[in-house]
């Protein structure tokens, strides 16, 4: 579920016109690598790999919200 996650944000994001936008794609390779270092630990650190969960799924947010403003201005 999180690999799609990765694919559809880091999609996203490299199309966005927003002057933070290499911010926020460097930090979800960063989560991306960690997140599979983790995974791959045995045993694993599931506590680890909900934090990065979290903070993927903030990012998602940041660029939802922010798209959905784009939009609204555009209209």
């Amino acid at each position: 579920m999180l690999e799609s996650l990765f694919k559809v944000l880091g999609a996203g994001l490299s199309i966005w016109e927003h002057k933070e936008r290499r911010k926020y794609i460097d930090e979800l390779l960063r989560l991306k690598k960690e997140y599979y270092e983790v995974y791959n630990e045995n045993p694993r650190d599931h506590g680890r790999l909900d934090v990065i969960e979290h903070r993927v799924r903030t990012i998602g947010e940041v660029f939802s919200s922010s798209v959905g403003k784009q939009d609204i201005g555009d209209s």
